[in-house]
């Protein structure tokens, strides 16, 4: 296996200028991406914004999607620091409040690269009053992910792929990516679907730095390092970026569209000197599929009795019966 430089997580200390949001290609235009993210199917995904105030505050930013009325999926180093006392989910034009939030039981924390690798980045938020005018996004339940083409969609950091993520977070914005890899680098869970941020054939990358300098490379990151067949970049290709992180990939099937995957951290290949979520670097996303009985289970043991999320339906749970999971719940003060 190919050595790897450095991995983070795609959250991101919140800065006050609203500027544009997830890396592009640079030979399009970024009104392609943020009209593709205006479109009704990407409208569960709202901008999360999480912290604390007074003595030793901080303030910081992740991206969610709505599940049902009242629960939004996201990743789980969005949720589980201790210090958090707020957590506000924009969605549909208007804030609300996370009431409690938790991440999965078997997530250890941390922004190494084993922690990441072991594919438990996945978390919930309750809100304190449920989203009247946005439908919820359905979960993908499917196994065939590989090869499959979906969309990114967050609020992460801007740039192209030859700058890397320059700009400041805040801005909605969607582009597409495949699914070229499951279990990519090591890891045999199956709890991740990876992708590659592909250069359009011709990218001269001289000049640029933090950006690997073969061109082959560039242009299929993932076959060129690992000889697996990969997809090579699309009219929209967007690679995710820090302030993304709980944000959704979402799939089409059926002429219905689900949410298949919560963004979760980026992998920079040797050759590639700084992590800048540019070209010919790897995103990892948790993948939604083995997680449907906990995101449901678990949404009724934070709020019993309510709606909630299932591929392609609505299903009510109750508490009674389930078994109690260890969790680490924070409640907003006020």
């Amino acid at each position: 296996m190919k050595k790897w430089l450095t991995a983070a997580c795609y959250v991101l200390l919140l800065c006050s200028a609203i500027t544009q949001a997830g890396v592009i290609r640079h030979d399009k235009s970024e009104q392609l991406y943020t009209n593709l993210a205006a479109e009704a199917q990407f409208a569960p995904v709202g901008d999360l914004v999480y912290g604390k105030g007074g003595i030793n505050s901080f303030r910081r930013r992740c991206s969610g999607t709505l599940i049902s009325a009242n629960f939004v999926l996201t990743a789980a180093h969005c949720v589980d620091n201790p210090d958090t006392t707020y957590m506000d989910f924009k969605v549909g034009g208007t804030t609300y409040q996370g009431q409690s939030w938790l991440a999965h039981n078997s997530w250890t924390g941390g922004d190494s690269l084993s922690s990441l690798l072991e594919g438990w980045d996945i978390g919930l938020v309750l809100l304190a009053e449920s989203v009247q005018n946005v439908t919820a996004a359905l979960l993908y339940g499917g196994t065939d992910e590989v090869g499959k083409i979906g969309t990114h969609v967050g609020f992460g950091r801007g740039g192209d792929g030859l700058t890397g993520d320059v700009q400041l977070s805040g801005t909605k914005r969607a582009g597409t990516n495949e699914i070229d890899e499951i279990n990519l680098l090591g890891e045999t869970h199956g709890r991740l679907l990876w992708n590659d941020f592909d250069a359009p054939a011709g990218t001269d990358p001289t000049g640029y730095s933090g950006i690997d300098s073969d061109t082959s490379y560039l242009e299929n990151p993932i076959a060129n390092r690992f000889g697996q067949a990969s997809g090579t970049a699309l009219d929209l290709e967007l690679g995710i970026s820090p302030g993304d992180s709980g944000g959704g990939y979402f799939l089409e099937d059926n002429g219905e569209w689900f949410v298949a995957g919560i963004h979760s951290f980026g992998v920079a290949l040797n050759g590639d000197n700084d992590l800048n979520s540019g070209y010919g670097e790897l995103s990892a996303s948790t993948r939604v599929s083995p997680f449907i009985s906990w995101i449901n289970e678990t949404q009724a043991l934070m709020a019993p009795g309510t709606v909630v999320s299932a591929p392609g339906s609505l299903i009510i749970f109750l508490a009674t019966g389930l078994m109690l999971i260890s969790t680490r719940r924070r409640r907003r003060l006020h």
